[in-house]
């Protein structure tokens, strides 16, 4: 939105964004992980949130795993066919359209979307603050909630 309607937009924090695609740094198929597959690829702390995502479910009982596979087939099914493999519609070539002033903010050890991402949206996007929380993964504001409050506070 911010590259489609620039003036409308004043301020704008990316976290952990989507929407280019880097050949050389392809972002893994999380449509078709498995629930015990997900804590590697969104936290720094793999142990810390596999316990905050499973709130003591045994990710190896194989009742609970084929529910989730068909619920996730239900809810994610029409979303992965759109949103995987991430696009490239041109929003590299969009984004030095963007006026509004910008932060990226990410995880630098995001192992789900690297934060090569990161520095690419800021060679696109013209005067772009980045911000690398570390210690964090995909899931920033999750397991950094006040340090990316503060990078986002900086835009005010």
């Amino acid at each position: 939105m911010a590259a489609i309607a620039p003036h409308d937009v004043s301020r704008l924090a990316l976290i952990a964004s989507a929407g280019l695609w880097l050949d050389q740094h392809p972002i893994p198929d999380f449509f078709a992980m498995l629930p015990f597959e997900l804590p590697k690829f969104l936290f720094y702390d793999e142990e810390a949130g596999a316990k905050a995502m499973t709130a003591g479910v045994d990710l190896s009982d194989q009742k609970f795993l084929q529910a989730f596979l068909v619920r996730n087939a239900r809810q994610l099914g029409a979303a992965s066919k759109i949103l995987f493999p991430i696009p490239e519609r041109g929003l590299v070539s969009r984004l030095y359209r963007i006026k509004a002033r910008t932060q990226i903010i990410w995880g630098d050890s995001d192992k789900l979307i690297s934060p090569a991402y990161a520095q690419e949206f800021q060679r696109g996007i013209a005067g772009a603050s980045l911000t690398l929380i570390p210690q964090a993964g995909h899931l920033v504001p999750f397991e950094k909630p006040a340090e990316v409050a503060a990078a986002i506070g900086r835009l005010a």
